[in-house]
């Protein structure tokens, strides 16, 4: 799965969890991806971050960020 994030990167993502929408919407989902920022990092790597109620691109006019396809 892609995420975009807030100033339109593409990055991969795993879905963790998925929240189903009304008919003729995509669902809500949450993901978790490894930390774009390098001094977030310890012994073991880059931290994740987790990110909440993320919309289909579908769903988020204009298609800027924060939202998955």
């Amino acid at each position: 799965m892609t995420y975009v994030d807030e100033i339109g990167i593409h990055r991969d993502a795993l879905t963790i969890c998925v929240f189903p929408q009304g008919e003729g919407y995509e669902p809500v989902i949450n993901v978790v991806l490894v930390s774009a920022n390098a001094d977030k990092g310890d012994s073991f790597g880059r931290q994740i971050e987790r990110i909440t109620s993320v919309v289909h691109k579908s769903c988020q006019m204009p298609p800027i960020g924060i939202y998955w396809e």
